[in-house]
């Protein structure tokens, strides 16, 4: 039996609690392995807002699983996935057409190590050390460096007045109004 690589995207109910995530993660990977499969590695998100509405939530736990397994398991997959309630979404990409476990534990190490860099990069960003809110790169950051990267906001210019219309003389009036009764004679 063939296995291929695979990586499966689930997007849980946000109502879920970590035992019942945990609970529905450990079912699938059950069927993976029991179909001959291997699990490289399941990748747990926290509670994220989503862009759009799904199913009129607007939260969700994602789930990443990364395994090879025959193809036959995919359309069971699939076909469990869509019963579930406790799953609001799904994604199955196939990496590759033959799944090599080792060349996949490297690839997963290359990725959790950008995934740290990352992390440690937005927990430095979230850190507030000052009640100006200034986060702890702006703080250590040198003041040439603030100035450069503030974008300029443009002073705001006036809006154009429009120019009031001259009010007709009298004179003109007049004439006006003699034009018409001339004409009316005629």
């Amino acid at each position: 039996m063939k296995l291929r690589h695979y990586e499966t995207m689930l997007l849980l109910h946000p109502e879920l609690n970590k035992e019942q995530r945990e609970e529905l993660v450990q079912k699938y990977s059950q069927i993976i392995t029991d179909a001959g499969g291997e699990m490289v590695f399941v990748d747990h998100w926290p509670l994220r807002k989503l862009a759009y509405p799904v199913q009129k939530l607007t939260q969700g736990y994602y789930v990443v699983m990364e395994y090879g397994a025959p193809g036959t398991v995919i359309q069971e997959l699939t076909r469990l996935f869509r019963i579930d309630e406790g799953i609001m979404k799904f994604l199955t990409d196939k990496l590759d057409e033959e799944f090599d476990p080792e060349e996949a534990a490297k690839r997963r190490a290359e990725l959790e190590k950008k995934s740290q860099e990352r992390d440690a990069g937005s927990e430095e960003a979230e850190s507030v050390v000052e009640e100006g809110g200034e986060t702890a790169s702006e703080a250590t950051a040198p003041a040439e460096k603030q100035e450069e990267t503030e974008p300029e906001t443009p002073e705001p210019q006036p809006e154009p007045q429009p120019e009031p219309q001259p009010e007709p003389q009298e004179e003109e009036q007049e004439a006006a109004a003699d034009d018409q009764t001339q004409e009316n004679k005629e």
